[in-house]
């Protein structure tokens, strides 16, 4: 009796098998991918708003108005610095915000410095606030990079980052380049900047933490209030590489860290953090 037969039956059916197991751990692995990258998206966002408002409060002329800052319960250790470069006129100057070894507020820790360059009044249509990094982190992620900050006027800046790289805990490098607008919609008629809101508009684009290159365009503008720690509602249009696009949306405008990620037709909501979680592979 002939066993060729059957061995040739046995070995099809195991290379189906594996060849199936492989897609599995394909699928899974770009599966694990996407939600990677669609959570270092909104963290990206997130840090993009806070360094915005970690400005804005490091550049009022009055230093004791830092009533946003009590949200983050960061006013007590942070220390403000003003170096005048010019004895006879009053700009350019240097702000340095100083978060020492570092402190935590809500999940959210800060250290090191942030710099600030005015070239003229913050409130004067172009004047300009040039942001570099002092050995700054958030979480853990060295930030580097310079952001150029315009007062446009009528309560409008734009800003734009350039040579942006994040270092994460794990020694991994996200890239990022931005040109955004953000405009004070609400608030910005009171002593207060706890209850200022902001709407955020522009592209971004770099390469992930997984080396995929990406843009990224805002379709919907982002509402940050100062009063919550996260950007409550606005939606984002993101190109990974040759991939299908993905749509992030922030929610409904209630304070609270949930977004949903849609892509090819199929919908997940997920938490946001102050950090990007790291998968591991599936096992071989």
């Amino acid at each position: 009796m002939s066993y060729q037969p059957f061995i040739g039956i046995a070995l099809f059916s195991f290379s189906i098998f594996f060849s199936a197991c492989d897609q599995e751990d394909v699928q899974a692995e770009s599966e694990l991918s996407q939600l990677q990258i669609t959570e270092e998206s909104s963290f990206l966002e997130n840090v993009s708003a806070q360094l915005s408002s970690d400005v804005e409060d490091a550049t009022l002329k009055d230093s004791s108005n830092q009533s946003s800052r009590r949200r983050f319960g960061f006013l007590n250790c942070a220390t403000r610095t003003v170096i005048q470069l010019d004895s006879l006129n009053e700009y350019p100057k240097t702000i340095t915000w100083d978060y020492g070894s570092g402190c935590t507020s809500q999940g959210i820790s800060r250290s090191g410095r942030i710099l600030i360059t005015l070239t003229g009044d913050s409130r004067q249509a172009g004047s300009q606030r040039i942001v570099t990094f002092e050995g700054f982190t958030i979480n853990d992620y060295l930030f580097m990079g310079t952001k150029t900050i315009t007062y446009e006027g009528n309560k409008s800046y734009t800003a734009i980052l350039e040579n942006g790289l994040i270092i994460t805990p794990e020694s991994e490098q996200i890239t990022w380049e931005y040109n955004k607008s953000r405009v004070l919609v609400s608030g910005g008629d009171t002593e207060d900047t706890e209850d200022d809101v902001y709407e955020i508009y522009g592209s971004e684009s770099g390469v992930t933490a997984e080396g995929t290159p990406y843009t990224k365009t805002i379709t919907s503008p982002l509402i940050a209030p100062n009063a919550c720690y996260m950007i409550t509602s606005g939606t984002i249009e993101k190109t990974l590489g040759d991939e299908s696009k993905v749509i992030l949306d922030f929610g409904d405008g209630e304070c609270d860290n949930l977004a949903t990620r849609t892509q090819d037709g199929i919908s997940e909501e997920f938490e946001m953090n102050f950090s990007c979680r790291k998968f591991g592979r599936r096992a071989s």
